[in-house]
């Protein structure tokens, strides 16, 4: 179920259902920011804001996290009507410093939040502005990790409940572990199909979950290689993020592993000895199938057609063999799924289009692990 809530920071937008998560949210928050705001921070007693004509303010609240090239704040969307606060939409804001690797991220989110403002996929972040600043900033952060910027950007995106790197300690059992790393696979598959570039920092710090408060046992329904799947909806929606280190050079299987590996290297100190054991084993099987099918390639060449196939190939391999939790959809489903329309894994052609600069110029390849 979609989920306003109240409470004393707000309303938080909450929902695996596309629909109602662009409907009830984006809809809402986008319309209010889609005029032209002044691009600069203001510094106040408390903080930083941004204030426009007293129709409504972007307050910075608390520092998520520090960054390669900037901070992330939990902030508030005030909304005034006759000098009077009527709603508050949490949200939040990126902060760093002005460039081309700024700029080449803000075009990227902007077009993969279309793609799930259309129903095609909800495995990315919704994008609700970008501003510029051309001003000197300072920006106090933790531990008086401070931040000098002589321009810089600032990036409004939707909130999360949390990292998946949070998530870790609330598994339970390999159940839990499979369906979150299921949507990782998901996440990283629907981002490579859709933009042809790699994201190049996949850790578990770069997908955020939105929590499903109520699920009723329902199902997302996915179109993958023109055969439907379902998946069990679980407890939370993943969703890939942060585009600042994407280029299309490079292995595309490390934005896979770099989260499991963190996972397998955690869950020795974390969990007892038996989940523990049964992750690296998962993940060793998981691993393994990868292996198998680059092997069955060695004499192909590195072309993104044969890349694109492989990695086709392997996710229809992960299913088959139950390594991820999709399942052949069938009419038995219909009344427990929320998407009527499948949400597409594998569009013909990337919609996501972005100018070749040097970063972005080299080859994908499929180097083993």
């Amino acid at each position: 179920m979609h989920e306003n809530k109240k409470n004393g920071s707000g309303i938080i937008c909450s929902s695996f259902n596309t629909k109602e998560r662009v409907g009830q949210c984006y809809n809402n928050i986008f319309t209010k920011l889609n005029i032209n705001i002044p691009g600069c921070l203001i510094q106040t007693e408390t903080g930083y804001e941004i204030n426009f004509n007293n129709l409504f303010k972007i307050q910075i609240n608390n520092e998520i996290s520090s960054g390669h090239f900037g901070n992330t704040y939990l902030s508030d969307l005030i909304i005034y009507q006759n000098n009077k606060n009527i709603s508050m939409n949490n949200i939040v804001i990126k902060i760093q410093e002005n460039s081309e690797l700024v700029k080449k991220e803000v075009m990227i989110a902007q077009q993969l939040s279309n793609i799930v403002v259309n129903n095609k996929n909800p495995h990315f972040m919704l994008f609700y502005k970008s501003l510029l600043c051309d001003k000197n900033i300072i920006l106090k952060g933790k531990k008086n990790n401070n931040r000098d910027f002589n321009t810089y950007s600032t990036i409004i995106i939707e909130k999360a409940d949390g990292t998946v790197y949070d998530l870790f300690t609330k598994i339970k059992n390999m159940n839990d572990y499979k369906d979150i790393i299921t949507q990782i696979i998901l996440s990283v598959y629907s981002f490579h199909k859709y933009t042809n570039l790699i994201h190049g920092d996949a850790h578990a710090d770069n997908f955020l979950y939105q929590e499903i408060k109520e699920n009723n046992n329902k199902y997302m329904k996915y179109s993958l290689n023109n055969k439907l799947y379902i998946m069990p909806t679980a407890k939370y929606l993943i969703h890939i993020n942060d585009y600042g280190l994407v280029s299309s050079s490079g292995p595309i299987w490390g934005d896979y592993f770099t989260s499991l590996d963190v996972f397998e290297r955690k869950s020795k100190y974390i969990f007892k000895s038996p989940l523990s054991s049964k992750i690296i084993s998962y993940n060793n099987n998981l691993k393994s199938l990868f292996s198998k099918i680059l092997d069955s390639h060695d004499d192909d060449d590195d072309a993104d057609y044969n890349i694109n196939n492989i990695e086709t190939e392997i996710i229809q391999a992960l299913i088959n063999n139950n390594i991820i939790n999709l399942k052949p959809y069938n009419l038995q489903y219909n009344n427990f799924i929320h998407n009527r329309i499948p949400y597409i894994l594998d569009p013909i052609k990337p919609e996501v289009n972005i100018p070749k600069t040097d970063a972005l110029l080299y080859p994908r390849k499929f180097i083993k692990f």
